[in-house]
């Protein structure tokens, strides 16, 4: 089991982000490309699931709305239960945040 340090929603983001190698902007966007939406579920999913970052803070860092944001875990929570890929792609940015967590604030 990984410890996990509590990390704010602005810095999940930014984190996750660049170990994706996705833009935040790009991210907090309103882009529906596929690529992007699953980038989207699998940072929301980690930080809720995983870090413990309220639905409400990682919307506000985005500049979108609660309900989105809790949509994008949903679908996250549902992708790591029913694909593979995405099941294995889910550890990757909790896993980095995780190496990085002693840096955080």
């Amino acid at each position: 089991m990984v410890e996990r340090r509590r990390i704010a929603a602005d810095a999940l983001i930014t984190r996750a982000s660049q170990h994706l190698g996705i833009a935040p902007k790009t991210l907090a966007g309103m882009g529906e490309g596929r690529e992007v939406s699953r980038l989207r579920y699998l940072i929301a999913a980690v930080g809720v699931e995983r870090w413990g970052v309220g639905t409400k803070a990682l919307a506000e860092a985005l500049g979108r709305r609660a309900d989105a944001v809790t949509r994008w875990v949903q679908c996250g929570g549902e992708r790591r239960r029913h694909d593979v890929a995405f099941r294995q792609s889910y550890g990757e940015p909790d896993s980095a945040l995780a190496g990085r967590s002693a840096d955080a604030e």
